[in-house]
């Protein structure tokens, strides 16, 4: 029976930029791999196309225990909007919208319509407390349907998205992620949805580091040096360095899947 690994992320899984899901087949040539990662995604789209994508598999008569899902969580204040005809008449910055086949063809396989970022129209209405509760329910519903259909999984973040210190920041080598304040002890009103989130099915380099933290320190010019001097989660780690993620990190998760023995 054919194995089946979903991923979906922001830019730090897009496989057009040489991220981490682009090497899994060249560690594992015996799995399916499909990738919805893409640039400057938000944890709506993640989570969407992460339960969409696996019950299509589901339909389509794949066993849960053939079923793998990498999922790597994006900015907690970033969003999508839904591309129709509707949102194009109520919104001025889309009315000259055409469809974006780029785009598309992360989702062309999934019944979720054409989404795009909302970011700066969104940041202009909603708190940055909003943005991450709603964030921290995405990744709940995605648990929890993962959960309920018997799917095995591993999350993880692009960064550091769980403290204060905010990504955007300059990124240099004295970066560390433990001398921050947590986002639930900013915002208190998170706490109730923190406390559910399963952090055994999670994945962090040393306290909350995500992929690129992981990279910084592990990987020699794992970022261009132009990257290092430009801001934390708009810069990009090298295709070299997502490779070695790939084989020295993503590879544990899927053996301990479907190579238990």
């Amino acid at each position: 029976m054919e194995k089946y690994i979903i991923t979906s992320g922001c830019s730090y899984s897009d496989v057009s930029m040489g991220a981490w899901p682009k090497h899994i087949n060249d560690f594992f040539s015996d799995v399916i791999v499909k990738n919805y990662g893409s640039c400057a995604r938000g944890n709506d789209y993640i989570s969407r196309t992460i339960i969409s994508s696996v019950q299509k598999l589901l339909d389509d008569g794949i066993k849960p225990n053939n079923i793998l899902v990498l999922g790597c969580w994006s900015g907690l204040q970033r969003r999508d909007i839904l591309i129709n005809k509707e949102s194009i008449k109520q919104h001025f910055s889309l009315s000259h919208h055409t469809k974006n086949e780029n785009q598309l063809n992360f989702t062309k396989d999934l019944p979720i319509g054409e989404w795009e970022g909302f970011n700066n129209e969104w940041w202009k209405l909603i708190p940055d407390e909003q943005g991450i509760i709603i964030s921290l329910e995405n990744m709940l519903r995605t648990q929890w349907f993962l959960r309920d259909k018997n799917i095995d999984y591993k999350f993880f973040s692009f960064v550091n998205i769980f403290v204060d210190s905010h990504y955007f920041e300059e990124w240099n080598s004295k970066y560390n992620t433990e001398s921050n304040v947590k986002i639930i002890d900013k915002y208190p009103n998170t706490k109730y949805l923190w406390d559910m989130i399963d952090w055994d099915k999670w994945w962090f380099w040393k306290k909350y580091g995500g992929v690129g933290n992981w990279i910084l320190e592990n990987v020699d010019g794992g970022y261009d040096k132009d990257e290092l001097g430009g801001m934390l989660g708009h810069n990009h780690p090298t295709e070299k360095a997502c490779r070695e993620f790939t084989k020295k990190v993503v590879s544990i998760f899927i053996n301990n899947t479907y190579n238990k023995e």
